[in-house]
């Protein structure tokens, strides 16, 4: 399995308030081919200064798999469905990476809606399907 140096992919980070907004956006995302994949963690503690408060919220953190061309898409599409009035999104540019991977996350968020669906490789798939 080779490893890619120059990557083509993202991940980007943002938050929610509910486990069911999580869900939501990540759904959004990747039918909207967004994303290939969205992992939801939490809930998390996060603490952050807001207008001058301290503030302390439980959120979800999404970590959001892209491909460099469909970041700026997705940032847009973010703020607009976000129901914060400042959604946190931060990119991080992948500096490697299985190629496999990369070359499944291009090919699902570059592709035209209702066009033909490239698949990750079955292991893949079947290991996320087994409860083992």
């Amino acid at each position: 399995m080779a490893m890619r140096k120059k990557t083509k992919v993202c991940l980007v980070l943002t938050t929610v308030g509910s486990a069911r907004e999580a869900s939501r956006l990540a759904r959004l995302l990747v039918e909207g081919r967004l994303a290939a994949c969205v992992n939801s963690i939490g809930p998390i503690r996060s603490t952050f200064r807001w207008k001058g408060r301290l503030e302390k919220e439980r959120e979800w953190l999404l970590l959001v798999k892209t491909s460099a061309k469909s970041g700026a898409r997705l940032t847009r599409f973010i703020e607009t469905v976000h129901r914060y009035e400042l959604p946190e999104v931060i990119a991080f540019e992948a500096s490697g990476g299985l190629a496999q991977y990369i070359d499944w996350v291009v090919a699902e968020t570059e592709a035209r809606r209702g066009g033909a669906r490239s698949q990750p490789r079955k292991s893949r798939v079947a290991r996320k399907a087994s409860p083992r």
